[in-house]
C-alpha cells in the first residue's frame, strides 16, 4: 500500500468526501477518504479509528499544496 500511495496521481483530486465505518465488534471505526469529482470516483485514504487526529493524518499525507 505505502508504494501505491506514494505513486498516486492526485494532481486533479478537487472534491473529497469521507465516511466512517464500523468493522469487527465492539467499537473499531476506519476513516475512508474518497475523491468525489465528477470525472472520477474513487478511494484515496483509509485511517483507522474515526477521530480528528486520523483525518489530520490524511490531510498532511494529502499535501498542503493540494489542500
Amino acid at each position: 500500500m505505502t508504494w501505491e500511495r506514494a505513486h498516486q496521481d492526485l494532481s486533479h483530486v478537487t472534491a473529497i468526501g469521507v465516511d466512517e465505518i464500523a468493522w469487527q465488534r465492539g467499537h473499531r471505526y476506519l476513516t475512508l477518504v474518497y475523491q468525489i469529482d465528477e470525472h472520477c470516483k474513487r478511494l484515496l485514504w483509509v485511517g483507522e479509528k474515526r477521530m480528528v487526529k486520523t483525518l489530520l493524518r490524511f490531510f498532511r499525507w494529502f499535501g498542503k499544496e493540494r489542500r
